[in-house]
């Protein structure tokens, strides 16, 4: 039932809870896309100046996000499969899933 219910909405929003850092992985995971399909660097390329361009912090805020328990979630995959929009909000960042995915592919 639940599927039908995503497949007919607009827009899905899933809330992944609060967080202090969102704004600044937020900024990380868009620069990794900048930089991966706007400027056609490489994996490598990209680590290399991202690296030593944040400090760790920010690289443990994204590690913290990408373990959050939604994600462990089984009807996740219904919510990204079949939405048209899904967007994530998570502390005071609004992230669209597709943009998200392609970021973390890409890091992956």
């Amino acid at each position: 039932m639940m599927g039908k219910v995503y497949e007919g909405a607009w827009r899905v929003t899933a809330y992944l809870g609060s967080s202090s850092a969102a704004s600044s992985m937020q900024y990380l995971l868009a620069k990794v896309r900048f930089l991966s399909e706007g400027r056609g660097l490489s994996f490598v390329q990209i680590w290399e100046r991202l690296l030593f361009e944040y400090d760790v912090a920010v690289w443990e805020a994204l590690s913290v996000f990408l373990r959050n328990e939604w994600f462990n979630r089984l009807w996740i995959v219904q919510e990204a499969a079949l939405a048209r929009q899904l967007h994530l909000l998570y502390g005071e960042v609004y992230l669209d899933w597709e943009i998200l995915n392609q970021s973390v592919q890409f890091l992956v």
